[in-house]
């Protein structure tokens, strides 16, 4: 059973369950349990608690670029000049494989 159907299983069962004497209540929440596959525990939880109401979608805005496009030209520059001071650094140690350091 899927998460939708469920949902809709328990919006038809819930007001059922609420009118129901203890006995029946009983029976309803067996049945409840055996078509959804839910724990019996939290079957009781959802069907004694407030009524179950459709969540509306939440609309995402999207996010704000966090620099602006000068910073991000300035951010490129010193990324190539880190990475050749990098490479740099790299190449001489590479002379030195002995383990000594160089």
């Amino acid at each position: 059973m899927s998460r939708t159907s469920r949902w809709e299983y328990l919006r038809a069962v819930y007001p059922r369950y609420r009118r129901a004497d203890r006995g029946t209540k009983q029976v309803i929440l067996n049945e409840f349990c055996a078509n959804t596959g839910y724990h019996r525990k939290y079957a009781i939880r959802l069907l004694n608690g407030p009524p179950p109401e459709r969540k509306r979608a939440v609309v995402r805005r999207p996010r704000t670029p966090s620099y602006s496009p000068v910073v991000v030209l300035v951010l490129a520059a010193v990324w190539v000049w880190a990475a050749a001071a990098i490479a740099g650094r790299c190449a001489s140690k590479r002379c030195c494989r002995s383990g000594s350091p160089g």
